[in-house]
Formats: structure tokens, C-alpha cells, sequence
């Protein structure tokens, strides 16, 4: 058995929001010192880490970039990349991150400039695994949700950007960026290796909250 593999010193960019591998995110009004070092990682083809604050809320947008040395991180996060900054007067300010791999924070520290930079395990990245019979439900809700917002001209993705509705990873990862729940439980999904039982425990959700009903 491999060693997991560990990045050192990845840069940390704290958001209140989670951002799941293959998931989008869209952040406005960034301040000039992190729009700064996201463009430097862009243009030397690095990924940053994006973490979650154990104190954080549910908005879509960065926490201050100098953060009390006191703050905690919750335990898992995932590493992106810059895929667009924002065009139109109205996206000026605008950036979108690209969800890539999950990964394990091992040690975290602050630099005197305020950035925090980690250590970190990655995870495997989730092997392609059929939906089950039992969840398909899930799976055909999220096509259904998707070609709703699509009509509205609200999809959180480019046209040509893939869509796996046949894989349980994909599905359970979409569903839960929407989850009405608080970062600390899509967090707890997140770290659920098996994307079938990822999905099985997202399903749950959807049944409790009544988004999906159940089959």
C-alpha cells in the first residue's frame, strides 16, 4: 500500500462556504491581498487549500485574510484552483475556484504577512462507482434540479463542463454544496471515502429535509 501523499506549505484561503471536488464556487468583493497570491498560484499552476473555520457561517465568502492565530480549522478541506476572474462591471471584483481533491490538515501556521499555509494528506480521489437502484431518486432530482436552473440561466457551470449523473461521488458531492446544512456536516461528508456511502448518507439528508422523497 502506498503512503498517502503530503503537500507541504499550501497556501490556505478560509472560506465560510464548503467547495467539494469537481464544485464550483464564486467569490466576490476579494480583497487585494488575496486576490493577489490566488492570481500568483493561478499563474504558476499551484493549487491552494481552501479550509473551513470552525466558527465559520454559511456565506458564499472569504473570512479576513489575517486570522487569530488562535482560530482553528476543521480537520478536512479541499484543494482548488483559480479558474476565472469575474468580467463585467458588475463581476469586477468577482473570482471562480474549481473544487479539485480532498485533503487532511495535518499542521497549519501563519505567516507574518497574515496567509496561512498548511500541510496536508491528501485522500484518494473517489473511483468512478455506480448509483445504486435504491438512490437513483438522488440522482434523478439533481439532472432535474440542474436543467431547471439551466432554463433560468442560473447553472453554476459552463456548458461544456462534465456532468456524471451515473456516478455516486458526483451526485453526493453536488447535492451536498446545496444541503441546507452548516459547513461542519458537509464536512463530515466530505471525509467519507466511499462514494456510495457518501451518497447513501446525503440521500438521508435529502429525505429528512424533504427535497427528495424517498423511493
Amino acid at each position: 500500500m502506498h503512503a498517502p501523499l503530503t503537500l507541504t506549505n499550501v497556501p490556505l484561503l478560509p472560506l465560510a462556504s464548503v467547495v467539494f471536488p469537481g464544485g464550483r464556487l464564486t467569490l466576490r468583493a476579494v480583497a487585494a491581498p488575496t486576490r493577489h497570491w490566488l492570481e500568483r498560484c493561478a499563474a504558476a499552476g499551484a493549487p491552494f487549500g481552501v479550509v473551513t473555520p470552525r466558527r465559520g457561517s454559511d456565506e458564499t465568502e472569504p473570512l479576513p485574510t489575517v486570522t487569530p492565530p488562535a482560530a482553528r480549522f476543521h480537520d478536512f478541506g479541499t484543494l482548488a484552483a483559480l479558474t476565472d476572474a469575474g468580467v463585467g462591471e458588475a463581476a469586477a471584483s468577482a473570482l471562480q475556484i474549481l473544487g479539485r481533491q480532498v485533503f487532511r490538515l495535518r499542521d497549519c501556521r501563519m505567516l507574518r504577512s497574515g496567509l496561512w499555509v498548511a500541510d496536508v494528506e491528501l485522500l484518494n480521489p473517489d473511483r468512478p462507482t455506480a448509483i445504486p437502484a435504491d438512490l437513483a431518486a438522488s440522482a434523478q432530482a439533481l439532472r432535474q434540479l440542474h436543467a431547471n436552473l439551466r432554463l433560468r440561466g442560473e447553472s453554476p457551470w459552463p456548458p461544456d463542463a462534465p456532468r456524471r449523473y451515473e456516478d455516486a461521488g458526483w451526485v453526493a458531492n453536488r447535492w451536498a454544496e446545496m444541503l441546507p446544512a452548516p459547513p461542519s456536516i458537509k464536512l463530515q461528508l466530505m471525509a467519507i471515502e466511499d462514494p456510495a456511502l457518501r451518497l447513501q448518507w446525503v440521500a438521508d439528508l435529502l429525505e429528512k429535509t424533504g427535497i427528495v422523497r424517498g423511493s
